[in-house]
């Protein structure tokens, strides 16, 4: 119960340092000033744009029949289990995401 009062009295004082004109609370939470909203904005499309590519990416990995079979690929089926670690298929992945992004910072 303590903490709690004291939480409330800190929240209060912080509240009480951001009075404005006639008592009132202009703002009750301050924003950083490194903190920008169109920074946030181009953040939220990159994420979004990831996302989607990522989307293609799967829709895609269907239309190409030697993706995840690759020689490499490690498979094992037992009676009642099947396991797989796709080694080849993620090193080939790694090397092609690591070319595009290369490419793209050399710039």
């Amino acid at each position: 119960m303590a903490s709690l009062r004291r939480f409330r009295q800190a929240e209060a004082g912080k509240r009480a340092a951001h009075v404005g004109e006639g008592g009132k609370c202009h703002r009750l939470f301050r924003v950083p000033a490194m903190f920008d909203m169109n920074q946030l904005g181009k953040l939220l499309i990159v994420i979004g744009l990831v996302i989607a590519a990522i989307g293609l990416g799967l829709f895609l990995s269907g239309k190409i029949p030697w993706f995840g079979r690759l020689p490499g690929d490690i498979v094992y089926r037992g009676k009642n289990v099947t396991f797989y670690f796709p080694l080849m298929t993620s090193l080939a992945v790694s090397v092609i995401l690591t070319l595009i992004l290369w490419f793209i910072n050399r710039r």
